[in-house]
């Protein structure tokens, strides 16, 4: 520029520029402290009317900012909202709230456990996808491996994005990042439905290896190259299906200690715990038993607790890290 120019600087540009470099190079973890729970109940919620499906949605979307423990997705197949929340009241408070706050009538599915799965092997695949349009000719051949991530506190860890591995021979440098954001929604697309039971894939790492091009490539292509890569690393990394274990502790009368305690380990429950109370006397006293229990066999525990102890009982549950379904 000589004496008289007028220069002028796009600083959104550059700082646009700026956060996109920074986002290729660095991976950002949400802090831990602020991680919500994950959940372990999931139904469908539906309006009596068509008309109430956008109020729905709004009022859906102001709770989950208020309760982050809540979640809600739409089922791509069926096109249907999914709730998916810490338990039976939470889902049944939401839909109080949905009454009381919004004046919406809701029908709810039945409460499903949410399930998840995870593969036990490194496995890396290559897929070789051709599209023509207007009789233009383009290939994409991708190649992906996902490999099981072990968590030592047997919690969940979801897929967050791919780990690119850069060699001489292969350093991306053609892969801009809309083709990368492609890709991750592919992997995404892919692990949101595993092939034991349709439940998220989670516990995994997914690797870039290599992408070859042909011709010209949509992002939609590249995310059809990636859910297809992934399904394929899917099929043959012996997959498991992880199930919601819970901490239970039953307080009840110490008279019926034992009934409790045989009807615990009709459902599988891992023993922790036993504080035997004294029973007789004049006033009877309590014992306090501890366990660990799959999720699945609590479904109406509330109920079966009430008659077996003739109400003399209370019982608590937490979370306690997820583990493979055995059969029994």
């Amino acid at each position: 520029a000589s004496s008289g120019d007028i220069l002028v600087s796009n600083k959104k540009q550059d700082l646009d520029i700026f956060l996109n470099n920074l986002k290729q190079q660095y991976t950002f973890l949400p802090d831990p402290g602020l991680e919500a729970p994950t959940p372990v109940f999931f139904c469908t919620i539906e309006t009596y009317s068509e008309s109430g499906q956008k109020q729905l949605d709004f009022a859906l979307k102001n709770i989950n900012r208020e309760d982050p423990s809540l979640r809600v997705r739409i089922d791509e197949q069926t096109g249907q909202t999914i709730l998916l929340g810490m338990g039976e009241l939470h889902i049944d408070i939401i839909r109080d709230r949905l009454k009381r706050e919004y004046g919406l009538e809701t029908y709810l599915g039945p409460l499903n456990v949410n399930y998840r799965e995870t593969p036990k092997k490194t496995i890396q695949q290559t897929i070789v996808w051709n599209s023509t349009i207007n009789e233009r000719h383009a290939t994409i051949s991708i190649t992906l491996s996902i490999e099981p991530i072990i968590s030592d506190d047997k919690r969940i860890i979801s897929f967050s994005q791919i780990q690119i591995i850069r060699t001489e021979e292969q350093n991306f440098e053609h892969l801009r990042q809309e083709h990368i954001e492609a890709i991750n929604h592919g992997v995404r697309l892919a692990l949101s439905t595993g092939l034991i039971k349709g439940a998220e894939v989670v516990n995994i790492q997914v690797k870039l290896h290599d992408v070859q091009l042909t011709g010209s490539i949509s992002p939609a292509l590249y995310s059809a190259a990636a859910s297809d890569c992934v399904r394929a690393c899917l099929r043959h990394a012996d997959c498991v299906l992880l199930q919601p274990m819970m901490r239970v502790e039953v307080i009840c009368v110490a008279d019926r200690t034992q009934i409790v305690l045989d009807d615990l380990a009709r459902r599988h429950s891992q023993i922790i715990d036993v504080q035997q109370g004294i029973s007789g006397g004049l006033q009877e006293s309590m014992s306090t038993l501890i366990t660990r229990t799959p999720l699945a066999e609590l479904i109406g525990y509330s109920s079966t607790l009430r008659t077996l102890t003739s109400g003399q009982a209370d019982f608590t549950l937490a979370i306690d890290g997820y583990e493979p379904v055995r059969s029994h």
